[in-house]
């Protein structure tokens, strides 16, 4: 199962340079060390940035949301060139592939603002506050 063309999916690669593996895919298995596989860093409610880069990727989020691991060589199943960057969201499918170490700061927005947006679609309109200003609210803070 793959989610390629939805919302919470982003790869800014060019259509030409992508390989098999692509955003909304699922996510992978490998090795990561001697001791640990890539499905070991996933497991909890975080989201894992694997840095196949030389530049360091500070996301701005403190590790409870999303744990930066280096990874120098890509392993198997992940057909990526040398500096690419993706963002395995907590359910296990990548959410971002990029070769641009600066995107992944800029994904958590991506990702809040399409979840705002499913939220307002679910509810089949906008909310509006009293002022005239969309609500960037939650369907369950709406529903409150």
């Amino acid at each position: 199962m793959r989610y390629r063309d939805s919302v919470l999916a982003s790869d800014d690669r060019e259509p030409s340079s992508r390989g098999a593996l692509r955003a909304g895919d699922r996510a992978p298995d490998g090795p990561y060390d001697a001791r640990r596989m890539l499905f070991d860093l996933f497991r909890g409610p975080h989201s894992t940035v694997l840095n196949f880069g030389r530049h360091p990727i500070h996301p701005g989020y403190p590790p409870s949301i999303v744990q930066v691991h280096a990874v120098p060589t890509p392993p198997a199943g992940y057909d990526l060139p040398p500096g690419a960057v993706v963002v395995v969201r907590a359910d296990g499918y990548l959410g971002l592939v990029t070769e641009d170490p600066l995107a992944v700061a800029g994904y958590p927005e991506h990702l809040f603002g399409a979840a705002r947006a499913a939220d307002r679609a679910a509810l089949g309109h906008d909310h509006h506050s009293g002022n005239g200003a969309v609500d960037g609210g939650s369907l369950t803070e709406v529903a409150r």
